[in-house]
């Protein structure tokens, strides 16, 4: 027995009534009132359990059902606002802490700005705005929490070259709470970057030198010119505490008149997260009609160059011959790398496919430590390209991938009109990708020039933000929602009746520990005069859950006074 107070008083079994209405009867015996409660089992108890009483009189234990899992994206349907807000505003999680996220955008007159958020369960808070830089802002940007540094985000972004040593810049930034204090900064090419430049950073998650923190950043900007557009790229590392970093020379990847068309787009650019060093990067190559093309390149840290950081460059793989896809571009490695997948839109339509790099020695002699810097070259088994959406959307691309071995989540909006931002889910087995579950996130987004950006924690959580209209004065929207729906719990306000005084199988008479009070003595690692809660899943906490259901007080750490 636990029970082991005040039990002279026993109720032989009220059906149908609460917790309240059974221990103010005091029906049977002395003792003030009733201590414990006998029903049937509705199901198997152990000795210990919270239980709540059903409505046909039988106890249950009380737990949550298990969900819907991962093949489901479910809307938080839940709705908040930055205010008024130019557009196009880039939005991550913190990889080292994923109930935390940044936003970076511009503000016409105050600069280029971030602002720091919390998200708590389904509950969106957002700081105040933290100015990267105060000069008359015309230019994109983009930014990404470093993985190997806690609390870094290292942006980067464009501006007119006027006022002189303006241009594309790199800057990284230390956050405490909702503030971020500025550290090391570097503007390396002091040409113009406007508002139609498009710029993509990442950052090496296998970065194993100290103070060598890498990174690489492209930009595809209109600079040379009418007609004359050049995708740029860059590599560099910071320092362990954000104060210091170097970054290289700037090189052209492609451009020149009429080379990439007649606007800048976005491309993208994401290191392989198992090897240090290598990243792939995804672009149109304007040496083969402007076809999607993915290259292997490596970073060199300096090892071989002083403390100089250069990119090795690899050969193109083009895995759509004849077909463009699209001014919004997108690529990550699944989970435990050898394995990319890119996004786009294919001849308008939103598509993915996923290919498989091998390195090919060529048997002349390794020159180096890296496969990159080996006498040899990369090539790619691609897999069936998948179309996941019927709709054309003329604006924009609009799906995104983020990290998993057999499953990804694809975000994105594609109604060129009024319409939802969708989740869809993606399941992968080899280089075969099908579509499954496809969920509204955010419903009633206008056209024009929401781009559907969206985040995802790696675990659970996607975040995603649009404009409500095409108007700069236009209010930006935030929205979150869940992987996997969490299981209902059986957990109600007035249901919870007591504590299970033994074990009983299915179907027999159980005998329940009431509020009488008595003292259940069953539980374990319970900390002495702390008030402990029903969770919806049945365990403790000295937290509150919802709904807020008081199980007693701990006299020992295995004794709980019921007090509910």
């Amino acid at each position: 027995m636990s029970g082991i107070v005040n039990q002279a008083g026993v109720d032989s079994g009220q059906i149908g009534q609460t917790q309240t209405l059974v221990t103010a009867a005091g029906a049977s015996g002395g003792g003030g009132g009733s201590a414990t409660h006998t029903a049937i089992a509705d199901g198997a108890l152990a000795n210990g359990d919270r239980v709540i009483l059903q409505a046909d009189g039988k106890v249950r234990v009380i737990a949550q059902s298990a969900g819907s899992g991962a093949e489901t994206i479910t809307s938080d349907n839940q709705s908040h606002s930055l205010g008024a807000r130019w557009e196009n505003p880039t939005i991550a999680y913190d990889p080292n802490d994923v109930s935390k996220f940044a936003i970076m955008y511009r503000v016409w007159n105050t600069g280029m700005v971030m602002r720091v958020g919390q998200i708590t369960g389904t509950t969106i808070s957002f700081g105040t705005d933290q100015i990267l830089d105060s000069n008359n802002t015309n230019g994109g940007h983009y930014f990404q929490w470093h993985p190997k540094i806690t609390n870094c985000i290292l942006s980067t972004y464009g501006m007119d070259a006027s006022p002189a040593g303006t241009g594309w810049t790199v800057k990284a930034g230390i956050v405490s709470g909702t503030s971020i204090s500025w550290g090391w900064t570097e503007t390396f090419s002091t040409s113009d970057y406007t508002m139609s430049s498009y710029f993509h950073i990442d950052c090496d998650s296998a970065s194993s030198q100290t103070n060598k923190n890498g990174f690489a950043v492209i930009c595809h900007s209109d600079r040379g010119g009418m007609d004359h557009y050049e995708l740029e790229m860059a590599c560099g590392y910071i320092s362990d505490d954000a104060s210091s970093g170097y970054i290289g020379s700037v090189g052209l990847i492609a451009g020149g008149p009429m080379a990439m068309g007649f606007n800048p787009i976005m491309h993208a650019v994401r290191f392989d997260p198992t090897t240090e060093g290598k990243f792939a990067l995804f672009y149109d190559d304007p040496d083969n009609s402007n076809q999607p093309a993915v290259r292997i390149n490596h970073m060199d840290y300096g090892e071989w160059g002083g403390h100089v950081p250069t990119i090795a460059q690899g050969s193109n793989s083009t895995f759509d011959s004849g077909n463009n896809w699209g001014d919004r571009k997108e690529l990550q490695w699944l989970t435990g790398g050898g394995k990319i997948i890119c996004s786009g839109r294919k001849q308008f339509y939103p598509s993915l496919v996923i290919g498989t790099p091998t390195f090919n020695d060529d048997g002349l002699g390794a020159l180096g430590t890296f496969p990159e810097t080996q006498s040899g070259y990369w090539s790619f088994t691609w897999g069936t390209i998948l179309q996941i959406d019927s709709s054309q959307n003329p604006t924009y691309d609009i799906y995104k991938t983020s990290l998993s071995s057999t499953r990804v989540y694809a975000i994105g909006k594609t109604a060129a009109g009024t319409g939802p931002i969708i989740g869809k889910v993606i399941n992968i087995s080899g280089t075969t990708m099908t579509a499954g579950n496809t969920s509204d996130i955010m419903t009633g987004v206008m056209g024009g020039i929401n781009d559907g950006f969206g985040t995802f924690d790696g675990s659970s959580k996607i975040m995603v933000r649009a404009l409500q209209g095409n108007n700069a004065s236009d209010y930006t929207k935030f929205t979150s929602a869940t992987i996997g729906a969490a299981g209902s719990s059986n957990l109600a306000a007035g249901n919870f009746i007591g504590i299970s005084d033994g074990a009983y199988a299915d179907g027999v008479t159980a005998t329940i520990q009431l509020s009488s009070p008595s003292i259940d003595d069953a539980q374990s690692g319970l900390t002495p005069g702390s008030s402990y809660y029903v969770q919806t899943d049945g365990s403790l906490s000295t937290t509150a859950g919802t709904p807020a259901v008081l199980a007693g007080i701990a006299l020992s750490a295995t004794q709980l006074l019921i007090k509910g």
